[in-house]
């Protein structure tokens, strides 16, 4: 999802590492800041209230995701050796 700077309006983008696993690399995206190519990190607060809905929202779904696969790869073990 695209968002505006709240100080000089070019688009931003959430930090994101590539940390090798994808539970991991979904969680790093969900607790990461925003990154604004001129201003630099940009914290959560300073974004309009809907903004910061909308970026809840979508931490929220991340780590849902990442549960899912943990329950996805736990059933799959269990399907296979019991």
């Amino acid at each position: 999802m695209d968002y505006s700077c709240p100080r000089c309006g070019k688009p931003v983008k959430r930090t994101f590492r590539t940390t090798g696993d994808s539970v991991s690399s979904l969680l790093y995206l969900a607790a990461g800041s925003f990154q604004c190519e001129n201003c630099g990190t940009i914290p959560l607060s300073e974004f309009p209230e809907e903004v910061r809905r909308k970026a809840r929202l979508s931490s929220a779904l991340l780590i849902l995701g990442a549960i899912g696969i943990i329950i996805a790869c736990l059933l799959s073990f269990l399907y296979e050796h019991f």
